[in-house]
């Protein structure tokens, strides 16, 4: 029996995974939460990496049912979650994991820190 793919969403500034979760279409999840943005304003013309940058949300892929809602630090859910696999946001060959602990870790925003990883460069 293959695997089956599934995808869910962890708010970085809630610091949880909710209903958009387990869910077996990528773009499904996509679609959530570009539908959650709209409320906000027009998503038209952002493309889903900058969307995902911008509200500060990970999409990842994962094989293992996920328990939710789930309140949890970054840091934890790699850690609970085997073969965890971010899909969005990308920065090239960046490791996302790594750049999302250090938002956490210094209380900042993703576009902040990745406008200063720009600086860094």
């Amino acid at each position: 029996m293959q695997d089956i793919r599934l995808y869910s969403i962890y708010d970085l500034q809630a610091k949880r995974i909710d209903y958009n979760c387990n869910i077996t279409d990528m773009n499904k999840a996509i679609r959530n939460i570009r539908e959650f943005a709209e409320s906000d304003r027009n998503t038209t013309g952002i493309s889903d990496n900058d969307l995902f940058i911008d509200w500060e949300f990970v999409l990842f892929e994962h094989y293992k049912i996920v328990e939710y809602p789930c309140k949890a630090d970054f840091k934890n859910i790699l850690k609970s979650i085997f073969n965890i696999k971010i899909i969005y946001p990308q920065l090239g060959e960046m490791n996302m994991s790594e750049i999302i602990l250090e938002v956490e870790k210094h209380h900042t925003t993703l576009r902040n820190y990745i406008n200063e990883l720009e600086l860094i460069k």
